[in-house]
């Protein structure tokens, strides 16, 4: 069993078992943390909130991301169908997955903006 002390002053000690040192710690850890979550949130809300994010804007990219992805699903078929694909259909292929994925990230990336309230929800 570990121990450890602090002194209130005067000549006595006051020994902290284990269980008292790891409850302090993990209240000393939850203060932090807690402090930590709020500075965060507010730091990113001062930084996101000047994205420019409306209801129409949203929309554009929802629709862009699921264009690029038929896109994508397109190249891949045709790939499919093609006894031997060329080098540039495997080339544009690889080029629409990656406007795809990127499209994608940036949208995923907005919606969790949206759900960690860093940005306020657009209106009309």
């Amino acid at each position: 069993m570990r121990f450890a002390g602090y002194t209130k002053g005067g000549n006595v000690d006051n020994l902290m078992t284990s269980e008292q040192l790891d409850q302090k710690r993990r209240h000393a850890w939850l203060d932090f943390k807690g402090a930590m979550d709020k500075a965060i949130v507010a730091a990113n809300k001062e930084v996101l909130g000047k994205v420019a994010l409306s209801r129409e804007s949203f929309l554009r990219l929802a629709l862009a991301t699921a264009q690029l992805r038929a896109d994508y699903l397109q190249k891949g078929i045709e790939i499919g169908a093609a006894r031997t694909p060329t080098r540039e259909q495997v080339h544009a292929l690889g080029e629409a997955r990656k406007a795809f994925e990127e499209t994608s990230a940036v949208f995923e990336a907005l919606e969790r903006i949206i759900e960690r309230g860093y940005v306020d929800i657009p209106r009309e």
